[in-house]
């Protein structure tokens, strides 16, 4: 029997197993990552036919801000709006205080932000985001956001580029 025959075959086989077993970290590795960032171009899809108007907004120092929002006709219902004040030097701003809504296309809803941060919004903006809630329950902010100048008095709504038209 040929020995130096035998080990040659040995050997291939041997390299053969390690490039399979390479090419398996590999694969687990890159699914993994493909995986965890398909949720993020899901949600990022799901905002972009997000679009709405502030219609109203009234906020009272330390205590709340009302926002009155219409959305337009395209998109998933939301999960949420995140809400954020901010004073006529935009320098004392809230806490960003998430709004659970589910408001869908072309619906009205006043949503209530509640929270201690809140400043003196005479003169200032409120901005808000719409979230969705992700796998892991998180709220998933959009990055477009709609601001409503001098929210104590009457002013123009602002529309989201995109399907905001109400």
């Amino acid at each position: 029997m040929n020995n130096k025959a035998l080990s040659q075959v040995v050997t291939i086989v041997v390299f053969v197993s390690l490039a399979l077993i390479a090419m398996g970290i590999v694969w687990a590795v890159v699914i993994n990552v493909v995986q965890e960032n398909v949720e993020d171009v899901d949600i990022d899809a799901r905002c972009l036919k997000v679009g709405f108007v502030i219609d109203d907004a009234e906020c009272t120092k330390g205590e709340s801000c009302s926002v009155t929002l219409t959305r337009g006709s395209g998109g998933d219902p939301v999960d949420g709006f995140a809400v954020k004040a901010l004073d006529s030097a935009g320098t004392d701003s809230s806490d960003v205080i998430p709004v659970d809504s589910n408001l869908g296309a072309l619906g009205t809803d006043t949503i209530i932000a509640t929270h201690a941060s809140i400043p003196d919004t005479a003169g200032g903006k409120v901005v808000v985001n719409a979230y969705f809630t992700d796998s892991e329950n998180n709220n998933a902010l959009c990055s477009q956001s709609v601001e409503y100048n001098n929210p104590t008095t009457a002013g123009a709504p602002v529309v989201l580029p995109g399907d905001g038209e109400a």
